[in-house]
Parts: structure tokens; sequence; C-alpha cells
């Protein structure tokens, strides 16, 4: 055992600070009221890590968060029990996922642990030095690791965000209690495939949300999400349906499917399908809690193009606030 103490006598943050600039390896085990978590580290690097209700293994990184399908990732697994590659080898072998892609899926779910590990203020740790990982150890680990500096500034700044809304009766310690800020002050994240609907939304939600990210790819939004979601706050999220995918049963990556997940994990968030103009709408508005409307791809183009939607823009605005009152309303929000 190389170090033993209690969080109240040294934080996290200072630990972490002390390994990095000891360049030590090996597992950091906390224990506290929350439950168990674990920080996986190399050289002074996070490669890893787990906390109580969160993924603890790559099937509950990549399927249960919807990255990679059941079926695909059933299939690699077994083949690399027959053989000598490992999971993550054979998916990108297969093109179901890109290195790049993986790595920053990976990278996010250790980010999103740590941030919360960060915020416990009370209970005990452990640091068990060595350089070899034992089956025990978590299984989530990015290739090249995560400064721990970087995790720090990220949580400080996350801190930052929560304490800057408005105060609320409800303590914002998981995304089961999260607060639900202003609508002048709720950030919102934006799935779109296409990027002129993602910058003409972006544009006529702006006067409303000085906060507003928008994404092409459901993973990468889903990390903005998580961001907000461990700082204690519940984003206003968009999801466009206009691919046709959305009252599709296939495919685990569809919209539907997608959002579906992200009201399992967080119910109170509010999901709204983004639908162009013309196309057909989802048959039925669930998982989502509403449906507003965007201009269609064809129609963002042309020199009159910021003229002729301009009612549709005013109309998104008001569509998305009744939204935001009804989901309000529904929650028990007064505020």
């Amino acid at each position: 055992m190389g170090l033993v103490g209690s969080l109240e006598d040294l934080a996290l943050a200072e630990l972490l600070q002390i390994i990095g600039l000891a360049r030590k390896s090996g597992v950091l085990s906390l224990r506290g009221a929350e439950g168990e978590g674990r920080i996986v580290l190399q050289d002074g690097l996070v490669r890893g890590a787990v906390l109580p209700g969160g993924p603890t293994d790559l099937r509950g990184v990549l399927v249960d968060g919807g990255i990679v399908g059941k079926e695909d990732f059933d299939s690699a697994e077994a083949e690399a029990d027959r053989g000598d590659e490992d999971v993550e080898t054979i998916l990108i072998q297969r093109g179901v996922i890109t290195q790049d892609r993986l790595e920053a899926v990976l990278g996010d779910s250790v980010e999103t642990s740590v941030i919360q590990l960060l915020g416990w203020e009370s209970g005990e740790f452990s640091l068990d030095v060595r350089d070899a990982c034992e089956p025990a150890d978590p299984k989530v680990l990015t290739a090249t690791g995560i400064q721990p500096q970087y995790l720090m500034m990220e949580a400080t700044r996350l801190s930052d965000e929560a304490r800057s809304r408005p105060p609320t009766d409800e303590a914002a310690e998981s995304p089961a209690s999260a607060a639900i800020p202003s609508p002048a002050r709720q950030p919102v994240v934006v799935i779109d495939s296409h990027l002129d609907a993602l910058e003409w939304t972006k544009q006529s939600l702006s006067p409303l949300f000085p906060r507003v990210h928008v994404f092409q790819h459901p993973d990468h939004a889903l990390s903005r999400i998580r961001h907000y979601l461990a700082g204690g706050a519940l984003p206003l999220v968009l999801v466009s349906c206009d691919d046709g995918r959305a009252d599709s049963s296939e495919g685990i990556g569809g919209p539907r499917a997608f959002v579906g997940r992200l009201k399992a994990q967080a119910s109170r968030t509010l999901v709204v399908w983004l639908a162009a103009a013309g196309v057909p709408a989802p048959r039925t508005i669930s998982p989502a809690d509403g449906i507003v409307t965007r201009p269609a791809s064809s129609q963002l183009s042309g020199p009159d193009a910021a003229a002729r939607n301009q009612p549709l823009a005013e109309r998104l605005r008001t569509d998305l606030l009744e939204c935001v009152a009804r989901h309000r309303a529904a929650d028990g929000d007064d505020g």
C-alpha cells in the first residue's frame, strides 16, 4: 500500500496533483457515503476511472452508451474469446468504430467519472502503487491518459457555472436532482446532421439562450450533456428527426434510441424533437417531451433565406419556450 488517508485531510484534487508530480502508477481507491470509486494512474496521468452507478467495463461505455450496437459488440467479444485480439481491436478492424472515436468516447467516460469524484468532500482513500493492472481494476482505460490539471480545471469550470445559476430549493448533487436553470441561463444542446441547419438553429436561439452548443453526432453531444449533468444542471436538448430514423427500431444509434437512453439516464432532462418543415414528424413524440420545427435544408440557402425563414425562427423560439414552461409545470418547478 503506497498511501492511505482521509479526503477531509487531503482532498482528491491535491492528491492527484501529488501523484502527478511524482509520476506514480497504481490504483487510487475512494470510499465514502456515495460508495466506492477507483482511479487508474500511469506515470501520474489518469487512464481510467469508475464511480458508483457508472460504467465499469467496455460494454457499459459502448453498448449502454449507444455508441456500438449490442450485436456488433457481442460478435467482437466472441471473436476475442476465441483468438488473440482484444474487443477494441476487432471493433476497429471491422469498421464499427474508429480508433479516434473510441479514444474520445473512453476519454469522455473517464473524464466524467473523475470530475464527479472530485466533488467528494469526505471519505477514505488508499493508493496501491504498482505498474501492472489486476483483474479487479477498472476496465475502461484510455490509451494515453489525461493530465490531472486538465480534469481539475474542468471540474472548477463546471462548479463555477453551477454557482452562477440562481439558487434552488433542490440540491444539485446528481442528474436526478439537477437544477433546471431559467430559460435565459439554461444551456441548449442541438444535434442535427446538417451543418446549415445547426447554424440556423443556433442563430435563431441565441437571443433567448446565451449558451447554444451544436453537434452533428450524438456521441459528441453526449459529452457536453454529461458535463452539465455532472455540474448539477439540466440542459435543453434538441434532437433532429428529419433523417427518417426517429421512427425506426433499426440501429441502436437512431435518434429515438438516443433520446430513450438519455431520458432513462436523466429523466428530468427536457428533450425536444427538431423536425424539418415539410418532412413527416415522428408518429409519436415519446420518448421526447415535445417537438419544434426548423426550415428544411433546401430552404436554408439563397440570398433571401434569412428573411424568408424569420417567421420560422420566431415560431421556434415561441414553441420552445412553451415546451420549457410545460416541462417546468410538470416538474413542479415554479422558477
